[in-house]
C-alpha cells in the first residue's frame, strides 16, 4: 500500500500542527523516526521530511495545515513526485 503512505503521512502532521491532534510522543517519534522514512521514493520522503522539520521546529511557527495536506495531493507535480502517477 505504498500509494497511502504519503497521504497517510501528511494527514497526521496536519492534524499534529493545525489541529493538535494526534499529537502524542510515541506518534511523532514512530512518525518521524519510522513511517516518513518508509517512502521509497527519494523527492517525496526529503519533502515530507522537510514539511515535518518545518513544524516540528517550534520557533519557526509554521503549520501545515488541512488546505496544504489537500492541495499537496491534488498537486499534479507532487503526484508524479509520489510515484502516483
Amino acid at each position: 500500500m505504498e500509494h497511502l503512505n504519503i497521504g497517510f503521512l501528511l494527514f497526521v502532521l496536519s492534524e499534529q500542527s493545525e489541529s493538535k491532534e494526534l499529537d502524542s510522543r510515541s506518534i511523532r517519534s514512530s512518525m518521524d523516526r519510522w513511517w516518513a522514512n518508509c517512502i521509497r521514493n527519494q523527492q517525496a520522503r526529503e519533502w515530507i521530511g522537510e514539511q515535518i522539520r518545518k513544524v516540528r521546529s517550534e520557533s519557526a511557527g509554521y503549520v501545515f495545515t488541512r488546505q496544504m495536506y489537500r492541495d499537496a495531493l491534488e498537486e499534479k507535480e507532487f503526484a508524479w513526485v509520489a510515484g502516483l502517477e
